[in-house]
C-alpha cells in the first residue's frame, strides 16, 4: 500500500512540472533605457505613459497600474539609501503635496541585492486609491516601482505588486 502511494505521489508530481510552464502568469519586460528588467501579470497591458520619468507603464482592466519612474540622483543624494529614510520624513515629504498622505505600511528590504524601501500609503492625489511604492537607488538613479489600484481590491492586488517589485533585475 505505502509503494502504491508513493509511486502515486511520483507520477502526479512529475506531471505537475510540466504544467507550471502552462500557468506562468508574468512577462518580463527590458528597459529600452536603463539597465533593468521586471516581470509583469500577464492580465496587464503595456500603454505609453504621458509623464517626463515614467520608464514603463502598464496597466489592467480594473484600472490598476504599474509604473516605473526613473530620476536622476543629486550627488549630495549618494551617501544615502533607502534605508536612512524615516516614516515622517517620507510623510512630511507628501503631506506638503497630498495633506491626507497617509503611510500604512513601510518597510526596509532588499531588492536585487539593493537596498529599497517598500512604502504602503492611502489619502495620495486621489482619495480613492491605495498605492504601494518601492524606492531603489541604483547607479546615480532613483527607481520608485508603484502599484495603485481602488482600495477596495488592493488587498487581493498586493501580491501581483510585490512580486513585480521583487521581479526587478538590475543587468
Amino acid at each position: 500500500m505505502k509503494r502504491i502511494l508513493l509511486l502515486s505521489f511520483i507520477v502526479l508530481y512529475s506531471l505537475s512540472i510540466p504544467a507550471q510552464d502552462y500557468y506562468d502568469v508574468y512577462q518580463t519586460f527590458s528597459s529600452s533605457v536603463y539597465p533593468y528588467t521586471i516581470k509583469i501579470p500577464k492580465s496587464f497591458s503595456k500603454t505609453t505613459a504621458k509623464s517626463q520619468n515614467i520608464d514603463l507603464k502598464f496597466v489592467d482592466q480594473y484600472g490598476a497600474s504599474i509604473l516605473m519612474n526613473v530620476t536622476p540622483r543629486l550627488p549630495e543624494e549618494y551617501k544615502i539609501t533607502p534605508h536612512d529614510q524615516t516614516k515622517s520624513f517620507q510623510e512630511a515629504g507628501m503631506k506638503s503635496v497630498t495633506p491626507n498622505y497617509t503611510i500604512t505600511r513601510l518597510e526596509n528590504r532588499y531588492v536585487d541585492g539593493q537596498k529599497a524601501q517598500i512604502i504602503e500609503s492611502i489619502g495620495g492625489v486621489d482619495p480613492r486609491l491605495k498605492m504601494i511604492e518601492c524606492t531603489i537607488y541604483y547607479l546615480n538613479k532613483v527607481y520608485l516601482i508603484t502599484g495603485t489600484i481602488d482600495k477596495q481590491r488592493f488587498d487581493s492586488y498586493r501580491q501581483l505588486f510585490e512580486n513585480a517589485i521583487f521581479s526587478i533585475d538590475f543587468k
